[in-house]
Formats: structure tokens, C-alpha cells, sequence
């Protein structure tokens, strides 16, 4: 559908002016929008005359930094709104009833099972090993196995139990089933059409803001093809390279910069150089400025302590602190 047609029918909807099933066969029929012969009009118009990434003046496209979901994502969060309103108004209890859960119950046919004697869960035989039977989860070993009645039903909804065996099914997980499969269908025969309605106007308005161009910018199919399949942009240092969308530069750019931050590093340490605690790098060579244990002295201070001088002492270098 064209711009303006999807606008007219989102109106339409809006306004109840169309039935949901006619409006759906509208949309979801006929051509595809970048087919239709208005996307050509309005994406030539959109067009400018290079990419705004690289600066390149051919293959020019429109590229979209964002897309619609599909249409059945939008009703599934429509669903996820309304069941949360159904499940507020209408508790467990009043949904699923005492019969509702026997008459449940009286569909299975009990039938026996060999269970583990300890932990209540699945055995395996051995061939040569005695005992003959290894539980799969406690590791017990055992030569007979408990014979117990598949499933056993527990009524812990009149009498709490803290704890269940593996092959016991309680009442509040069978009330719990229920109410799952009664709430999807109350839900579908309350707010079908609110679910339907909500789910098509989302849908279109995500449809002609896609249209709009409203998240798109005119790309090479160079750019566009790095963005989309190999994730990546163009680096914003040397304008020439592509890089990963996680990383601020492109490889050649980061190796430069680690070679300039190393060049700039001192050649020397000053810890095998130094004579002693005052010792400091001038130029070339190590000299020694001398002071006490309140530090190395200042321009203007007194020697007070000519110890503290080593043999790199200059006099000179306090004229330069």
C-alpha cells in the first residue's frame, strides 16, 4: 500500500468506519511499498546528491535505520496487555473451580510405576553389578524397586504439603493448567476485537513512519551493505576504513595512536638511573636536587642538610624548580 492509503486506513480503523477483516485483507494484500510507484516519487525526492556517510555520488539508496516488526508481534503484545487487565479482574479461584479439577483428574487412567525407594525418581538395571538397580538422580542402589500408583493425585489445596514426590501431581499445578488454558480463551472471546483493532493500528503506524523516511539517510550500497550484513560504519578518523559498530575506530587508525602513545613514553627508568631519593631526569642525564624528608629542596631554600646531596648535585638546577 501506498503512504496515503495506509493513512486513509488507519482513519478508517481508528474511527470503526471498516470491518477488521476487510482492513486486514487490504494491508496484507497487493503489492509490496517500495513496488508501489510512490516510493519511487518520494524516494527520488529524498535522494540527495551523495552518501552522508563516505561522500560518494553513485548507487545511491535510501537506507533505514529502522524497521517495523511483524504484524503478529504487535498482537502478541496486545494479547500480553489484555491478559495481564483479564488477570487482575479474575482470580484463579474464580475461574477454575473444585470440579473443574476433579473432572480433570477422572480423565486419567492410573497405571502402575517402578520408582526409586529413596528419591521416588527413575532407575536404571545393570547387567553384571549387584545391586541390580541404580537410581538416575540419587545414585541408590537397590534390588527391589517401590511399585506405586501413576499418576498420584494430591489435594493440597485443602491440605497444604510442603513437599512432593516426583510422581505425585498436585491440585494447585492442575488448577494452575486450567486457569492457563480458560484465561487464553476468555481472553480471545472478550477482547478479540479490542486485540485485533489495537495490533492493525500499531502496525500501520509503524508502517508510515517507515514510509515517512522518517529513520533513514541517503547511503551508498557500499555503506548500507557494511551496516547491514557485516555490521559495521564508516571510522570517524580517517573517513576511509570500516569498523565494527563496538569499536570507536577502525584498526589501521588504533595502531597509529598505540605507536604515537608509545613514542612518547620516556626511555628510561628512573629507578636504575637514579643515585639516590632526589635524583630527577634533566635532558639526558640524572641530576640531583637535594632535600630532606620533606621533599627535594625548592628554588630560594636553604641547605640545611649536605648530606642529602649526592654526586649528581648541580646548584644550578634550582633555578629551574
Amino acid at each position: 500500500m501506498t503512504l496515503d492509503e495506509l493513512k486513509i486506513l488507519y482513519h478508517k480503523i481508528e474511527e470503526n468506519n471498516i470491518s477488521l477483516e476487510v482492513a486486514k485483507e487490504k494491508l496484507f494484500t497487493g503489492k509490496r511499498a517500495w513496488h508501489e510507484k510512490d516510493w519511487a516519487e518520494r524516494k527520488e525526492k529524498f535522494l540527495q546528491s551523495k552518501c552522508e556517510q563516505c561522500g560518494r555520488t553513485e548507487n545511491l539508496i535510501v537506507q533505514h535505520f529502522w524497521h517495523p516488526r511483524k504484524y503478529g508481534e504487535y498482537k502478541y503484545d496486545a494479547i500480553i496487555k489484555y491478559r495481564e487487565i483479564f488477570t487482575s479482574e479474575t482470580p484463579i479461584e474464580k475461574l477454575v473451580s473444585m470440579e473443574d479439577i476433579q473432572n480433570y483428574v477422572k480423565k486419567f487412567k492410573q497405571t502402575s510405576k517402578s520408582i526409586c525407594p529413596i528419591c521416588g525418581y527413575s532407575y536404571r538395571e545393570r547387567k553384571i553389578k549387584t545391586p541390580r538397580f541404580i537410581c538416575t538422580k540419587c545414585k541408590h542402589e537397590f534390588d527391589v524397586p517401590l511399585e506405586v500408583a501413576w499418576p498420584t493425585f494430591i489435594d493440597d489445596l485443602n491440605n497444604p504439603i510442603k513437599g512432593f514426590k516426583p510422581y505425585e501431581v498436585s491440585f494447585s499445578s492442575i488448577r494452575q493448567q486450567l486457569y492457563v488454558k480458560k484465561r487464553k480463551e476468555a481472553v480471545m472471546d472478550i477482547y478479540g476485537l479490542e486485540i485485533e483493532r489495537e495490533a492493525l493500528l500499531n502496525y500501520i503506524k509503524d508502517s508510515i513512519r517507515y514510509q515517512s523516511f522518517e529513520d533513514a539517510k541517503t547511503w551508498c550500497k557500499r555503506c548500507a551493505f557494511n551496516y547491514d550484513k557485516n555490521q559495521a560504519d564508516l571510522c570517524p578518523v580517517c573517513k576511509k576504513n570500516y569498523k565494527k559498530f563496538w569499536y570507536d575506530k577502525c584498526r589501521k587508525c588504533a595502531e597509529k595512536e598505540t605507536e604515537k602513545e608509545l613514542d612518547a613514553e620516556v626511555p628510561y627508568d628512573e629507578k636504575c638511573c637514579s643515585t639516590c631519593e632526589f635524583c630527577m631526569p634533566v635532558g639526558d642525564k640524572m641530576v640531583c636536587a637535594g632535600g630532606t624528608k620533606d621533599g627535594p629542596y625548592g628554588y630560594g631554600d636553604e641547605i640545611i642538610d649536605e648530606s642529602k646531596v649526592c654526586d649528581n648535585w648541580e646548584p644550578s638546577i634550582l633555578g629551574m624548580f
